[in-house]
């Protein structure tokens, strides 16, 4: 006796759906308040520096001159301070001290040594040749280890407050985007170098005009190599001790080996006048690498949007933590002979294999055909059932039996195929 045919499938048992938790995006913030912040700490800190020179120089009684002494400890004093107004606003990672980046900067900043060490030579060959007379100080020891630390100083100060504070603030509004570490660098620069612009020697003299302006320059590219380097190895010590350096090179002989203190006077009349305009313009003739030197150094480590800049997402959606959707005694999907009273072939369910492949095999009904599984089906290993092909090769068809041909040109008898109409014929 035949058995009834049903006109429905086995129901098939659908994964479930997987829970997806969607953490809500943080709105990115400007960079607006941490720019103002930092040009507001780099005021306070140039100003502290400013009442320590004052009230010393009110002390001493003399206001024209500033010690050696006065110089260091101000300059020293007021770097630190900056460097806690660096971590007030975030940048912990910066004014950490590490050997991290040091060698990449030496490196960088090798032309300038060898630029600023051609004047250094010069002026040695002048004093060795009897152009130019100094005479050596009996404590000249002293004053080479106190120049030290004045120029150590120096560096500190001028890094943290400039490179430090502004360029970070800078790139927290603007880093978001290669171009914007570059206006970012060259702002930074560019106020580095109104630094060393001398207001009170007057708008009249050409001259005294001409060597501001290219004081200006000269130390707005000196800042762009060293602001280029803070951006690529991101330590504000090596920036640091690389200004102290170059500054402790060219002070060494004018003031190390002679008792004279450090001038801040970047302009002269006169003579003198034409023979410092000379040499700015040799100057900024020789810093001409830098502009290469400090691209590469950009281009390999931008977009920066500085150490002041801290955005956390949120978590990215994760699935809940909800049960497998076939357990690992479930029975899982795969193509099978068609059960008894189906014409064709259905999807029915074996057990998911927990046993090694020979197993698989020995275990398997010596009835049912093997055939290649859902790619989909959850819960399945990725190795059962499934043919092996190249990894760009067409998906390979299913293996019919002759048992399943047949069911489905029986099918194929009971169920018409349907005609198609063309578009425009109406039923």
């Amino acid at each position: 006796m035949d058995q009834p045919m049903s006109t429905s499938p086995p129901a098939e048992q659908a994964a479930p759906p997987v829970a997806q938790r969607v953490g809500r995006k943080k709105r990115q913030p400007s960079g607006w308040g941490k720019l103002w912040a930092a040009f507001g700490l780099g005021v306070a800190s140039y100003a502290i520096v400013t009442i320590i020179e004052v009230i010393a120089l009110l002390r001493q009684g003399d206001t024209t001159t500033i010690s050696n002494e006065t110089m260091a400890i101000a300059e020293v004093l007021g770097g630190l301070v900056a460097l806690l107004f660096i971590v007030a606003l975030g940048g912990k990672n910066i004014a950490r001290p590490s050997l991290k980046g040091m060698g990449t900067a030496w490196k960088a900043a090798i032309w300038l040594f060898v630029a600023d060490g051609l004047f250094v030579v010069v002026e040695a060959l002048q004093v060795a040749m009897g152009f130019e007379e100094i005479e050596i100080a009996a404590n000249w020891p002293s004053r080479v280890a106190l120049l030290a630390l004045l120029c150590f100083g120096i560096g500190l100060f001028e890094e943290t407050t400039m490179r430090g504070l502004c360029l970070n603030g800078l790139l927290a509004r603007m880093g978001r985007s290669r171009g914007g570490v570059y206006g970012a660098v060259i702002l930074s620069s560019f106020f580095f170098g109104l630094l060393h612009f001398d207001p009170l020697v007057g708008f009249d003299d050409p001259l005294l005009v001409a060597q501001n302006c290219m004081k200006v320059l000269q130390s707005g590219m000196c800042g762009y190599l060293l602001a280029a380097i803070l951006v690529n190895t991101r330590n504000i010590w090596a920036v640091a001790l690389i200004h102290g350096a170059n500054d402790f090179m060219l002070l060494f002989i004018s003031n190390g080996l002679v008792d004279a203190s450090v001038s801040t006077e970047y302009v002269q009349k006169g003579e003198d006048g034409v023979v410092i305009l000379v040499l700015y313009i040799v100057l900024c003739t020789l810093y001409l690498p830098f502009i290469f030197i400090g691209r590469k150094l950009i281009n390999q480590a931008s977009p920066w949007r500085g150490d002041f800049y801290h955005y956390g997402e949120t978590q990215t959606a994760q699935p809940a933590a909800t049960p497998a959707p076939y357990p690992a005694n479930q029975r899982a999907m795969v193509y099978a002979a068609p059960p008894a009273g189906y014409p064709v072939a259905t999807p029915a369910y074996t057990r998911v294999a927990t046993t090694p492949a020979h197993a698989r095999v020995a275990a398997a009904p010596m009835n049912q055909p093997a055939a290649p599984s859902f790619a989909n089906t959850p819960g399945a290993p990725a190795s059962i059932d499934r043919p092996r092909r190249p990894r760009h090769a067409a998906p390979s068809t299913p293996w019919l039996t002759p048992e399943q041909r047949a069911a489905r040109a029986a099918l194929a008898d009971i169920i018409p195929p349907i005609e198609r109409k063309p578009d425009d014929q109406t039923l």
